[in-house]
This record gives structure tokens, C-alpha cells and sequence, in this order.
């Protein structure tokens, strides 16, 4: 792994764990699945090794 694939995938995780926390603030309400849902389109697909 070189340093390009590091960044690149810093805020990618940054980002699903941010979905994660504000998910689960708002569970049970409609926003909570439109927040996974937004950041699931938003993201790129991931690739294999």
C-alpha cells in the first residue's frame, strides 16, 4: 500500500463512520435512513485488492 492509497481511503472512512454516528443519533426517524442512504449513493463502489 503507498501512500496515494492511505489518503484516498481516509475520507471514505471518515465519512461512513460520520453516517454511522449521526444514524444512530437520529434512529428510528426518517432522516436515519435518508442520511444511509445519501452517503451510500454518494460513496464510489468499492474495489477489490
Amino acid at each position: 500500500m503507498d501512500a496515494t492509497d492511505a489518503k484516498d481511503g481516509l475520507p471514505m472512512v471518515a465519512t461512513l463512520v460520520g453516517a454511522i454516528l449521526l444514524a444512530r443519533a437520529t434512529a428510528g426517524t426518517e432522516l436515519s435512513e435518508k442520511i444511509l442512504e445519501s452517503t451510500h449513493k454518494a460513496l464510489p463502489a468499492p474495489h477489490g485488492p
